[in-house]
């Protein structure tokens, strides 16, 4: 379940290591976010300064979580770790590879249109 002062992997190519969740978008009194979700992160551990900058804000995109996700046919998916890409202000990846696949609520949707750059990305899907 990925809340409030929830650490975060990077699932892209940026250098991010450890991210933290500042706040959920979706609502006044969200508590939580789910897969496919927009969150704001902090980054807290990098691994070479190309692209970010420690202790700064950015947007973040769910794309792999631990607590079970149940789907409309009576399947689940779980994952390993929490992980999320990057996004600047204006809404533009900050990567230029994402490591794994992206799971159907990412890919389909309303959301096919707004994230069709980073479906180029991906590999497969799940």
């Amino acid at each position: 379940m990925v809340s409030f002062k929830t650490k975060l992997r990077s699932a892209d190519n940026t250098g991010a290591q450890i991210l933290q969740c500042i706040k959920i978008y979706g609502g006044f009194w969200r508590k939580t976010a789910s897969l496919g979700d927009l969150i704001l992160v902090r980054s807290k551990k990098l691994k070479d300064q190309k692209k970010l900058e420690k202790k700064k804000m950015y947007f973040g995109l769910i794309v792999a979580r631990k607590k079970k996700t149940y789907r409309k046919d009576g399947s689940y998916i779980r994952f390993d770790k929490n992980k999320v890409l990057l996004f600047n202000d204006q809404n533009k990846f900050l990567g230029s590879r994402v490591y794994g696949p992206l799971c159907k609520e990412v890919r389909g949707g309303r959301n096919e249109v707004k994230y069709k750059q980073i479906i180029s990305f991906s590999g497969g899907s799940i």
